[in-house]
């Protein structure tokens, strides 16, 4: 839903980290998987918000389900950042969490 979507980038942006979290509970549903849909362009900056505030749980529902699905360019330059952003932070969550989901992409 891209409401729900713009709430929680808004959140993120914003450095709520909280907000997020309860717009993750409320909207599961509509957000899982969201951060590789038809429109990932302008959907993937949310990805790095997510790490760089070392969200996980944010990262595990926008990335649901999308194991083995092709990624474009501007994917898979969005999924490197984020690694690199998470090996910076030495955040072996989130780090762990890409590479199971983007074994060619984050390396």
């Amino acid at each position: 839903d891209d409401a729900a979507f713009s709430q929680l980038y808004s959140a993120l942006r914003h450095g709520k980290a909280k907000v997020a979290r309860k717009i993750l509970r409320d909207h599961d549903e509509e957000l899982r998987g969201a951060g590789l849909g038809l429109d990932a362009t302008e959907k993937l900056p949310i990805l790095s918000w997510a790490v760089f505030f070392k969200l996980t749980d944010v990262v595990d529902v926008l990335l649901d389900g999308v194991e083995g699905v092709e990624v474009g360019p501007d994917a898979a330059f969005a999924v490197d950042n984020a690694y690199r952003q998470a090996c910076k932070q030495g955040s072996l969550d989130l780090m762990r969490l890409l590479m199971e989901r983007f074994p060619d992409v984050a390396r």
